[in-house]
């Protein structure tokens, strides 16, 4: 290490032997058993989705909040479509109202004000936001929508009060437990302690004691800088916020997922509006929160579109995609390139950081050490000046050696995909500043490609690409079919699309009246099939179907 160089550079040093070689080999050793621990532990404690339980129809007793169910079947992220989950489910607890307006706009209305302490700190945060901008009482859902500026602080607000409440009930813990802490701790206290006793044993900073500098780093010294080290360490450590799964979590996890395959197999929720929440009551909240009420989440644009989630019905059902951006280690370049670009970066951050930092380093140190002799500096003021010039040594020789990894790890990616190719097939389910999202139907999440110069690329276009596996270059992309006319409704019907075919002979059995079937129009029903009759002598009568799910519920409760 380069501040090892320099300090090595001392009068008194004379190389690592006996006691001190035997010191630094431990430290190395358990360096090395350290990272291997620690990077084992990291790989372990991510997050991971469990098979789906049994479909489900009806909500459990008991439930989980609609913002906690979307964040445990999202693998513990929270998603937009929470936010949106919590304002359907506060209509339908009769605290907001959903009205449809025209075809598909919403307004939010205020009904009953909710208790003191009635509600928890997300959905009191949605139904403020609701009570801040519904002047007079209602608003459309445009004029609920948070700017850019405001909606990542009130998304991150949100998402907080979201994982503390999963935390509470058991469902989520954060990444690090107690034990984690200890074992980590007490490993950087081996590994800190061995490399101050190795530097002490062998004299590194020590001057000459014949010498009239009155510099002097002794072995207490070294303890106490791996003291420093180690809280700095555990504090980086320690305000780490990440979460991971539980067995708890896991367990309700798929139950909800199980609630998610019978939403999205029957489709039961396909052009249901939010204001259907009036039919479907909490149903629909629990069907945005899992992924499978696109419509009614689409609805309710609470903040802008969010670049990291789109809706697509790849594969068959409705469902929410997590979307990455990758930018480094030569992600969307060229695999020659990025190979060629990591031999040269490897060798030209390696090499300064290895060879011409350490050379600078033990000069400068000489420099410092004759100017020190020179001087009249008192033993504390030396110390200082040595301390920053270590620090300044050390600090630069961690950036170098980084850039010199990066240059490895450019390397190695352009080597596994020289010569391969993969082909993805899939729907365009998102174009964002100059990238491009395909989805195939097979991942819960994709990395997004760079746009190409042609072919253009729009939304709801079927593509073909041919992409390098590791690196995401695109060597070629043909378009199969292009965008629907309205890429937002995609193969959904809209509602009263397709006629009842009711007879009327049976109606007329039914009714004792003629009827006839009237022009058909929009219905007051949101998102159901309705056919009206008239028999000539001002005597309506509508009939619409109710999803078979309904039908086993009871009307009045």
């Amino acid at each position: 290490m380069p501040a090892l160089l320099f300090l090595a550079a001392t009068r008194e040093f004379t190389g690592f032997h006996g006691i001190s070689a035997l010191l630094l080999a431990a430290g190395i050793i358990s360096l090395g058993a350290w990272l291997l621990a620690f990077g084992f532990r990291w790989l372990q404690t991510r997050p991971d989705l469990p098979d789906a339980g049994p479909e489900i129809s009806e909500i459990p007793a008991n439930p989980e909040s609609p913002g906690v169910v979307n964040f445990l079947v999202n693998n513990w992220r929270a998603t937009p479509s929470g936010i949106s989950a919590t304002i359907v489910d506060l209509a339908a607890r009769r605290i907001l109202g959903l009205d449809l307006v025209g075809i598909d706009g919403t307004v939010v209305r205020l009904r009953d004000r909710p208790a003191k302490g009635a509600l928890t700190g997300y959905e009191q945060q949605v139904y403020d936001l609701v009570a801040g901008r519904a002047t007079g009482g209602s608003a459309p859902i445009e004029a609920i929508r948070l700017d850019e500026n405001a909606a990542e602080r009130w998304i991150k607000k949100f998402e907080r009060a979201v994982i503390d409440e999963a935390r509470d009930k058991g469902l989520a813990r954060r990444r690090w437990e107690r034990i984690d802490y200890l074992i980590v701790g007490i490993g950087l206290v081996f590994v800190l302690g061995f490399f101050a006793l190795a530097f002490g044993a062998a004299h590194v900073g020590a001057s000459d004691p014949g010498s009239s500098n009155s510099s002097n780093i002794s072995a207490w010294d070294w303890l106490m800088g791996a003291g420093f080290a180690w809280f700095a360490a555990m504090g980086v450590i320690t305000r780490s916020q990440a979460v991971t799964d539980t067995p708890k979590g896991k367990e309700v996890c798929a139950r909800w997922m199980g609630m998610r395959d019978y939403f999205r197999h029957s489709q039961a929720f396909d052009g249901q509006p939010p204001a259907s929440v009036a039919i479907w009551d909490r149903l629909l909240a629990y069907g945005v929160a899992v992924g499978a009420a696109r419509d009614a989440a689409e609805g309710l644009p609470v903040i802008a579109e969010d670049p990291h989630t789109a809706w697509t019905r790849t594969g068959g059902a409705w469902r929410e995609l997590r979307i990455e951006y990758p930018e480094r280690f030569g992600w969307g370049q060229w695999p020659v390139k990025v190979f060629f670009e990591g031999i040269v970066r490897t060798l030209f951050w390696g090499g300064i950081a290895y060879v011409l930092l350490p050379v600078v380093a033990v000069i400068g140190w000489g420099v410092l050490q004759d100017g020190i002799d020179g001087t009249t500096f008192e033993q504390r003021q030396i110390t200082i000046i040595v301390a920053v010039f270590a620090v300044a040594a050390t600090v630069m020789g961690i950036y170098l050696s980084a850039r010199a990894f990066g240059g490895l790890v450019r390397l190695v990616r352009g080597a596994r995909d020289l010569g391969h190719r993969k082909t993805v097939e899939g729907d365009v389910v998102k174009v964002h500043r100059g990238r491009f999202a395909v989805d195939d139907g097979k991942s819960p999440a994709v990395k997004a490609f760079f746009l190409p110069a042609q072919p253009r690329v729009t939304r709801g276009q079927r593509v073909r690409a041919v992409v390098s596996p590791h690196l995401g270059h695109l060597f070629s992309l043909s378009v199969l079919s292009e965008a629907p006319a309205d890429p937002s409704v995609g193969a959904v019907s809209k509602p009263n699309a397709a006629p009842l075919n009711v007879s009327l002979e049976a109606l007329a059995a039914a009714t004792g009246l003629s009827l006839k079937p009237m022009a058909r129009e929009d219905s007051d029903n949101p998102g159901l099939p309705v056919e009206q009759f008239e028999d000539g002598n001002g005597n309506h009568i509508t009939i619409t179907r109710m999803p078979p799910a309904m039908a086993r519920r009871p009307l009045l409760v």
